[in-house]
């Protein structure tokens, strides 16, 4: 079912009917109340979020981010949106793993908290309360083909993170790079054969 509030962000004209409302009603404390709360509602809405508001860095710009963060450990952290065992084979260091599936579910329990009253709001799930400590989040997955790391950078814009990086190259190009990583160094194949 389509979220009304949507809506109404979406169209300048319900902002020009609220306008209207206040001009034709000032003294009514009646309509100041409504269009109050009318606002109130606004702080709900979540933002539609397209491949356009994502910011791509280079591998260059990564690796700056990363040495920031060896010296202050809340400048930037790296999310990688992977399976479990992917990460745990091999990682950026210092990178949190999120994975993409459990970044959704909490998605829409956030999203699900915003038709509620907004006193209820700020104790409801975000993706992870703790990203908002970071200046910066960078997520990568496998390569420049990984669609897992536009997913959950998607995800983070629309949970109204702040400074969300896009390293589009990804774990691949980083070790091209002569980006350290660390992990077991063990894939799925691997971890399986006698």
């Amino acid at each position: 079912m389509p979220n009304p509030c949507h809506a109404i962000c979406r169209n300048p004209r319900s902002f020009r009917i609220l306008a209207c409302i206040f001009s034709l009603h000032s003294r009514s404390a009646h309509a100041v109340l409504a269009g109050l709360a009318f606002l109130l509602s606004l702080g709900g809405c979540q933002p539609a979020v397209s491949d356009s508001d994502l910011v791509p860095i280079s591998v260059l710009e990564a690796k700056n981010l990363w040495n920031q963060a060896q010296t202050n450990p809340k400048a930037t952290l790296f999310l990688d949106p992977r399976a479990s065992e992917a990460y745990a084979s091999e990682h950026i260091p210092g990178a949190r793993n999120i994975e993409i599936a459990d970044a959704a579910q909490r998605a829409r329990v956030a999203e699900a908290a915003y038709s509620r009253p907004f006193w209820e709001r700020a104790r409801l799930a975000r993706i992870d309360a703790t990203l908002a400590d970071y200046d910066a989040l960078v997520v990568y997955a496998d390569n420049a083909g990984s669609a897992s790391a536009r997913v959950l950078s998607k995800l983070l814009i629309r949970q109204r993170f702040r400074n969300v990086y896009l390293f589009e190259g990804g774990l691949l190009e980083w070790k091209q790079r002569g980006g350290e990583t660390q992990g077991t160094g063990l894939t799925d194949a691997s971890s399986n054969a006698p």
